[in-house]
């Protein structure tokens, strides 16, 4: 019996004998039957259905940062995740500034638009080109704006004729953005 009157749970049992840490959370009524129902089907105690569920996103956290970094490289992997973060952040304020609670800026021009600024700010912040060094730089601006051209393009090729492994890839994965580069690329 605790000071409070109440009954303590069950001891914890199995692999979770050493836990004694609790945590107290909130959770929607639909979350707690899915819980319940996913411990009755694996013999687990709710709380520890929760556990076992929790310790799974960090495992699947570390094994998306350690795939991220073996295809792109550290670095790089690194850099793409500054800037998904800042246009996930930049765009969901701006989308839901612009009214109506929406918060999808791939959706909102006012979101996309901010997104977009914020990309190529992080992009300036990590450039080996410092503002004063910047000189003509067109040649380099047209390289640039021909690759990705060229990836657009390939991406925009509805029947995959011109699409490489890596483009018919992200092609299905852009979902209804796909349909954004059709348009504006044929």
């Amino acid at each position: 019996m605790l000071a409070n009157g109440r009954r303590s749970g069950p001891s914890p049992r199995g692999p979770f004998e050493d836990k004694r840490r609790t945590f107290t959370t909130r959770i929607t009524e639909l979350t707690r039957k899915a819980l319940d129902a996913a411990a009755e089907a694996t013999g687990r105690s709710l709380s520890q259905e929760i556990e076992v569920r929790l310790e799974a996103t960090f495992h699947a956290d570390r094994e998306a940062r350690a795939f991220s970094d073996v295809f792109y490289g550290t670095e790089f992997a690194s850099l793409l995740e500054v800037i998904a973060k800042a246009m996930r952040e930049a765009g969901a304020e701006a989308a839901t500034m612009a009214g109506a609670g929406r918060t999808d800026w791939l959706d909102s021009p006012a979101g996309y638009r901010q997104a977009t600024f914020a990309a190529l700010e992080v992009l300036r912040a990590f450039s080996p080109i410092k503002p004063e060094a910047e000189g003509p730089t067109a040649r380099k601006e047209e390289l640039g704006t021909r690759t990705a051209e060229k990836l657009i393009g390939c991406l925009a090729d509805p029947d995959g004729s011109n699409q490489s492994d890596w483009a018919l890839t992200v092609r299905q994965r852009l979902g209804k953005l796909r349909e954004r580069i059709a348009v504006e690329c044929m």
